[in-house]
């Protein structure tokens, strides 16, 4: 199954709304300086995210699993973590939970394509961010991360 981003909805208004124009605008301003970190094990979804955020965020590193994702944020730091629901490796709620021990305040948002009310609730109870339904459409990513207020992540064992 091919999986990409849908970069229009045609129930929204268009880009060219003067209301849409201006958020869209003060949105990129704000992405423009965030570094991201996308966790799913689909290929061609990260291919397409990849692709889709490469000139918009300061940073954007897509990975398959969790194991990959920890490797990584060994290595560099992330402003914010966007999460499949559904990864081969992990419990992703527990992944999550992990992530808030390791790096306090640091921005999860959980992406699905299961609306299921108590994976919602046990994530909220964990302090995720925020929820993305897919098929992930390119305004709604970039809202959800627009209304995120970030802080630079940093691993709680170099703060003692």
């Amino acid at each position: 199954m091919l999986a990409r981003i849908l970069l229009t909805d045609p129930n929204r208004p268009s880009p060219g709304h003067p209301t849409q124009a201006g958020r869209r605008i003060e949105n990129s301003k704000k992405l423009k300086r965030l570094k991201i970190l996308f966790v799913d094990d689909d290929q061609w979804l990260r291919r397409s995210m990849e692709y889709y955020f490469r000139k918009r965020v300061s940073v954007f590193v897509a990975v398959g699993s969790a194991g990959q994702a920890l490797r990584r944020l060994n290595t560099e730091a992330f402003d914010v973590i966007l999460c499949d629901y559904l990864l081969p490796d992990t419990d992703v709620i527990r992944f999550l939970e992990m992530l808030e021990e390791m790096y306090p305040g640091v921005k999860r948002v959980l992406i699905t394509s299961y609306p299921d009310h108590e994976v919602e609730s046990r994530a909220r109870k964990i302090g995720v961010s925020n929820f993305i339904r897919k098929p992930l459409y390119s305004k709604d990513i970039e809202s959800s991360l627009a209304r995120l207020n970030p802080v630079p992540l940093t691993k709680k064992s170099h703060n003692q």
